[in-house]
């Protein structure tokens, strides 16, 4: 306990957000690991927050409870496809989202499959995922999807499928907006509903680059983080 209340007061004083429910998931090598990377961006200059995964929407690349590093210099920064962001909801309220459609592209779902300016992008078999959620135990199928010029990146599928989530009609992404995708499509608000659309790139708060617990690690190349030194 003293040691999670002195690496807790270390990351604030770097100016990084403590906030996820599970602490006791993170191993002493994942709060170590984090301050070490916290510490990096601070002493380049860059900005940076923590966020934790509220839900289930993004498996299987964040868990519920899962507590990331966001990058706040890329706030209001057009970002690149493939690439998770943090934008905000409300006035209150942020989420974690896969950026899928950049302005003026073209995007719909046809049986669960991402329709990116008139060409459907393949999803590879990866397994099953088993979790447990809202009182149920879910099973996902996982594949790998790969959009192009973005590093591949798995997603879940319910087995038999959602229409409603599964055939979108196509749009048009809007001159200074995204389109954003949950991971767990089957289990994300995101632009397919009208209650959330296309979110403005103004909206975005920041990139997210690094799981700081549990199971700490880079969530993109360090090397593509501007103002991050070396190593």
């Amino acid at each position: 306990m003293i040691t999670r209340l002195l690496l807790r007061f270390a990351l604030a004083m770097l100016g990084v957000a403590s906030v996820a429910p599970t602490l006791a998931a993170a191993t002493l090598s994942d709060w170590a690991e984090s301050f070490g990377v916290a510490y990096q961006f601070r002493s380049a200059g860059i900005p940076v927050k923590s966020y934790f995964a509220a839900s289930a929407r993004m498996l299987p690349t964040l868990a519920e409870g899962d507590v990331v590093l966001t990058d706040l210099g890329q706030a209001g920064v057009q970002p690149l496809r493939g690439e998770l962001i943090v934008s905000r909801f409300d006035d209150k309220f942020v989420m974690i989202d896969r950026v899928i459609g950049l302005p003026g592209d073209r995007v719909g779902l046809r049986a669960g499959h991402v329709i990116l300016n008139g060409n459907d992008i393949a999803q590879e078999p990866a397994g099953t995922l088993e979790y447990d959620a809202s009182g149920k135990h879910q099973i996902r199928n996982l594949f790998v999807e790969s959009l192009p010029g973005a590093r591949p990146y798995k997603i879940a599928r319910e087995a038999d499928g959602n229409p409603r989530h599964d055939d979108i009609p196509e749009t048009v992404v809007a001159p200074g907006y995204l389109y954003l995708l949950g991971d767990n499509r089957d289990n994300a608000l995101d632009s397919r509903f009208q209650s959330r659309g296309q979110v403005k790139i103004e909206a975005v708060v920041g990139r997210v680059v690094y799981r700081m617990r549990p199971n700490a690690g880079w969530l993109v190349p360090r090397e593509t983080v501007p103002q991050l030194p070396k190593e």
